[in-house]
């Protein structure tokens, strides 16, 4: 067999090529119309008629717009106005041969007989071709159609508005007289027109608004199938299917256990539907979890949230309940935990203990309604990282930070001290000691709070608090005090606040150990009430040992930390937590600013940055 010329390949590719086609300099404008048009007299119109859609047509300005009628024959009608867009689009004519009108019977093999001896009416159609004729006439003259290029199409009018509410005229006589005197544009319908002024009108016809409906932009619902309509035969025997759609939504369940439980969960005990019953929006949901769970076995419901959207928060509590648990308080508190997966066992869980705390400085934030509001703005991607605490930026849409989401230097180091406890303090503070449990939590707060007045946090605020030892007393903040001063380093008041918040907050949950801890004696109490009150006698500070003393007996029945918890399982949601949560009350500064004499207040304002 003789090979192919060389220049055989390149000249078969050539022909293959499509064709160059011209493109006409005429521009091309189009109009979406809203309607099917079937009568394009009717279609024009619509649209204002020739002449108005001649000056349309013809000018020149960039911002022009067309209104169409939905009732044109109405000249009180109100209009809907179009939005211009700018194109780069081609108007292209499709040219098939024309159907010849002979047709046989569907299964024969006969002739195509003309219309005349197939007793079809041959009077010309006035309905236009459709899509699908047009389409299978392609199909059918594969190499028989032309292609031309009519046009540039520059720019694009759509309506995309909402239809505006009509007002009906022909019950108000105000208006049937303004149409039948002012709208024909008939001078003598303009001379004989008049009104009747001779009597006063109680009840004067008030014509309609410039526009009714204040929004002309379409709302997205998001509707969704409800999972709770089931399908029930009717009881009569008749057969009918009948849509049973129940008025009040089904609950999603968690799987939540005592924070004292003697073990965890392996695979999940509530009376949920079968996974493989699920549609596959929920199957799916449930893989990205478990996905999930492989990068973290510990994962708080915000960073869910953030990761897989806060719109599907729905699927998102359905599909934790097929592959998590949680715990009904303690250091991991509204953190999901992967089934089988028991934190108490091992420090290295540490890093996913989670810290609340709200820093909002007034009743204005809220953090559904921030939420809202930045969805709806350019800043999704700010808020898909509101679980990363960096100490410059603070995202308004929770509260729930996890050990290891701090990128803050100052609590990067702090929480990444080895110095943590040898068994797990699973009502408190986990895996780390009440004073640096205490002083992340306080340091946290305000640094939130500082952001959301929009400063900027100075780590030099928080250094004698993060030098503070990990058992905090009211010596040790005397002691402090009285060194600074005597360097001429005086504590401002601000500063002291933090630091006594601190003393509260990791004193409590250290008398709150009554498991390990055996409850004081009447003389250790006496003995730390004198301690406590010892800055200078005040009765406040004896208030505040006694405060101390009964949150401590009352945590010895182990009463206040679960009422609270079971408060907040209530209210189904752990978001809206106190201002400090965690094991005990904690009054910020309480009994702390009234232990400040006179002249220490004067030397404090002086020195270093007062609130």
């Amino acid at each position: 067999m003789a090979s192919p010329a060389p220049d055989a390949a390149p000249a078969a590719a050539a022909k293959r090529r499509a064709p160059w086609l011209p493109v006409p300099a005429q521009p091309v404008i189009s109009v979406e119309h809203p309607c099917i048009i079937k009568n394009l007299d009717k279609g024009i119109a619509s649209l204002g008629g020739d002449v108005r859609l001649g000056q349309f047509l013809d000018s020149q300005n960039s911002t022009k717009t067309i209104a169409v009628s939905l009732r044109p024959d109405d000249r009180l009608a109100k209009p809907m106005p179009s939005v211009s867009a700018k194109t780069e689009n081609l108007l292209l004519k499709l040219t098939v041969p024309k159907l010849t009108g002979r047709k046989r019977k569907k299964g024969s093999s006969g002739p195509f007989l003309p219309p005349s001896e197939n007793g079809i009416d041959q009077t010309p159609q006035s309905q236009p071709v459709g899509a699908k004729r047009v389409r299978r006439s392609l199909e059918a003259n594969a190499s028989k159609y032309t292609v031309e290029i009519v046009g540039h199409l520059s720019e694009t009018h759509r309506f995309r508005s909402l239809p505006d509410f009509q007002y009906a005229a022909s019950r108000n006589h105000l208006m049937q007289k303004l149409r039948d005197s002012f709208l024909p544009l008939d001078p003598a319908k303009l001379q004989a027109a008049t009104f009747d002024h001779s009597k006063l009108n109680l009840l004067p016809d008030i014509g309609p608004p410039a526009r009714f409906s204040q929004s002309g932009i379409p709302f997205n619902y998001s509707y969704q199938q409800n999972r709770a309509i089931t399908y029930a035969k009717d009881a009569t025997g008749s057969g009918d299917v009948h849509v049973v759609a129940p008025q009040r939504r089904i609950p999603v369940n968690n799987l939540i256990i005592p924070t004292d439980a003697y073990s965890v969960p392996f695979e999940t005990t509530l009376p949920t539907v079968p996974e493989d019953e699920l549609d596959r929006d929920h199957q799916e949901f449930i893989a990205l979890i478990r996905q999930q769970f492989e990068k973290r076995p510990i994962i708080s419901r915000h960073v869910l949230y953030n990761t897989l959207g806060w719109g599907n928060r729905d699927k998102i509590r359905l599909a934790v309940s097929y592959c998590a648990y949680r715990f009904k308080s303690g250091p991991w508190k509204d953190a999901v935990i992967k089934l089988g997966i028991d934190p108490r066992t091992d420090p290295k869980y540490r890093h996913y203990q989670t810290i609340m705390f709200q820093p909002f400085r007034n009743e204005e934030y809220k953090h559904w309604k921030y939420l809202s509001r930045e969805t709806s703005s350019e800043a999704l991607e700010r808020i898909s990282r509101g679980h990363i605490f960096d100490g410059k930026n603070y995202v308004q849409t929770g509260h729930v930070f996890q050990v290891c989401d701090f990128t803050d230097p100052a609590l990067r180091r702090l929480l990444d001290t080895p110095d943590i406890r040898t068994t797990c303090s699973t009502h408190n503070h986990g895996w780390y000691h009440a004073g640096t449990w205490a002083k992340a939590r306080i340091v946290a707060r305000e640094k939130g709070n500082i952001i959301l007045d929009g400063e900027e946090a100075d780590d030099q605020l928080f250094k004698r608090i993060l030098n503070l030892p990990e058992h905090i007393t009211t010596a040790t903040v005397q002691e402090l005090r009285d060194r600074e001063k005597e360097e001429g380093r005086p504590i401002s008041r601000r500063e002291l606040k933090l630091i006594m918040s601190v003393r509260d907050l990791a004193y409590v949950p250290d008398r709150m150990e009554h498991i390990i801890r055996p409850k004081a004696s009447k003389e250790e109490t006496e003995n730390s009430r004198r301690d406590i009150g010892a800055l200078d006698g005040s009765p406040e500070s004896a208030e505040l040992s006694s405060t101390e003393e009964l949150n401590d007996s009352q945590n010895g029945e182990g009463s206040e930390i679960d009422e609270y918890d079971e408060y907040d399982e209530a209210e189904g949601s752990g978001e809206e937590s106190s201002e400090i949560s965690g094991s005990g009350s904690l009054d910020v500064g309480s009994g702390s600013l009234e232990d400040i004499t006179d002249e220490e207040r004067s030397e404090s304002d002086n020195g270093a940055v007062d609130a």
